[in-house]
């Protein structure tokens, strides 16, 4: 049975895994904010979602945000407003909320929703074939 890590979710920032995602992450977008465009401010690398017992390094890229600190706080705050008004709905509007959701990946060209068509490509699809457009 393996061993549980301890570490803590700080700690585990540290670990090489960590670090070399996060580079790639940075880099391929230039090391500058995915937002504002800032490039002299201290980047983080911002995960778009968490799963329960997951570590930093066990997400895809494409989940991964080089955003300044200043973008970093302002997409937190909102991150919380939208988990708060979800859970203010009746449990059978969330479907509705996944099925808009859908719509609306749907209607935007796929460059806008998936923010490196060749990453994208790299992780996903299996055969080298490059995303749909649009």
């Amino acid at each position: 049975m393996a061993k549980k890590d301890t570490r803590t979710y700080w700690e585990k920032l540290k670990d090489p895994r960590w670090q070399k995602i996060r580079l790639e992450v940075l880099g391929a977008e230039k090391f500058c904010c995915e937002v504002c465009g800032d490039s002299e401010s201290t980047l983080h690398v911002h995960h778009g979602y968490y799963r329960k017992g997951a570590e930093p390094w066990d997400y895809p890229t494409d989940s991964l945000h080089a955003l300044c600190e200043s973008c970093h706080d302002n997409i937190g705050m909102e991150t919380k407003e939208i988990h708060e008004r979800l859970a203010l709905l009746r449990p059978e509007l969330l479907f509705d909320v996944v099925k808009l959701l859908n719509e609306f990946e749907d209607a935007w060209p796929f460059h806008y929703v998936i923010r490196d068509e060749e990453r994208w490509a790299r992780e996903h699809v299996k055969d080298e074939q490059p995303p749909p457009d649009g």
